[in-house]
């Protein structure tokens, strides 16, 4: 046989099974609502706590990556022209690269003064110059070296280190080139 409730004197409808304690119906208390609440809360936050930690290491990260390959890029052309150089001096802060004879450019230079890389040519009697890396808020240029081995008076191979910091992060670029037109095979 089937179970059908009984109608209470004056109710429209079936009255429910009463569970628990007499009078009380099924359901989460008040403090029980809260526990459940704060514990959703706390990780709500734990979740985002590890949100915002992930996107900001992935900025860095990408911050880093960009200043890593302009510094590449940079020494990548200093070892183009070195390659194809006659000649190379370390004056201070300054690498003079003497290209082969017979080019339209006499003399390169690549000088590091004022927080700035820069890139001079020399052709007819006529310096250019141009920036080729700057410090900014974010990125400072810490300092720009080269050094030269000279074999029979003449540059063997350079030596090229960039240092940079971007925000707290400091980054040390080196690279070396020799030049093509001074080895004895």
């Amino acid at each position: 046989m089937r179970y059908r409730p009984q109608c209470r004197s004056g109710s429209l409808g079936p009255s429910r099974p009463v569970f628990g304690r007499a009078g009380r119906r099924g359901g989460f208390s008040l403090p029980e609502l809260l526990v459940a609440l704060a514990l959703t809360a706390a990780l709500l936050a734990s979740v985002a706590m590890a949100m915002q930690s992930a996107t900001n290491s992935y900025t860095e990260n990408s911050e880093i990556a960009g200043v890593a390959q302009a510094a590449r890029v940079i020494l990548s052309r200093i070892n183009s022209d070195l390659r194809a150089a006659d000649n190379a001096a370390v004056p201070s802060n300054l690498l003079s690269i003497t290209p082969a004879p017979g080019g339209s450019i006499t003399l390169i230079k690549y000088e590091f003064t004022g927080g700035q890389l820069f890139y001079r040519a020399t052709s007819g009697g006529v310096e250019t110059s141009t920036v080729l890396i700057s410090s900014s808020e974010d990125l400072k240029i810490t300092g720009f070296g080269a050094s030269v081995a000279v074999v029979n008076g003449k540059a063997q191979s350079v030596t090229v280190t960039l240092s940079l910091t971007q925000g707290d992060n400091p980054l040390s670029v080196t690279s070396s080139a020799c030049l093509r037109r001074n080895l004895n095979y």
